[in-house]
């Protein structure tokens, strides 16, 4: 009688040993795959708006960059037919943000803070400018706005 207690015994153990494996397994995988996927949600920000002139009108075809001086990261877009812009993905930081087209004095928005899930809107309205050129000695012309 003794033997067969053993043995039921050591078969119990044996199931609660592969139940708590199998646990265990199942815990590591859910927790190292999930892991990258929330931080990476976690460290992005985002900034959109449109591009208009003086009366709202959208500006096709405008060059927006936008750009972190600190950290020297820059990137830029070109408005679509609806003059609207989009930085989708980046890092957290101060930046600048800069819209420029033929015709228009160029637009900057400074200390634009983004923030991790920060999703912004910045519109920016262009004013009606020229450029002028201005000889200097020795060297070659230059655009003043």
């Amino acid at each position: 009688m003794k033997i067969q207690n053993c043995k039921a015994n050591t078969g119990g153990r044996m199931w609660r040993f592969v139940f708590a494996s199998v646990l265990l397994l199942c815990l590591v995988v859910f927790f190292t795959s999930s892991a990258p996927v929330a931080l990476g949600q976690d460290v992005k920000g985002s900034v959109r708006g449109t591009v208009t002139d003086e009366q709202g009108a959208a500006v096709p075809g405008a060059e927006v960059t936008v750009s972190d001086d600190s950290t020297g990261f820059s990137r830029s877009a070109t408005t679509g037919s609806d003059g609207v812009y989009n930085f989708p993905d980046l890092p957290l930081g101060t930046f600048k943000i800069r819209a420029t087209h033929a015709g228009f004095k160029t637009s900057e928005k400074v200390g634009v803070v983004v923030h991790a899930s920060d999703s912004l809107v910045f519109n920016i309205a262009l004013v009606v400018g020229f450029l002028a050129w201005l000889p200097e000695k020795d060297s070659a012309p230059r655009a003043k706005v």
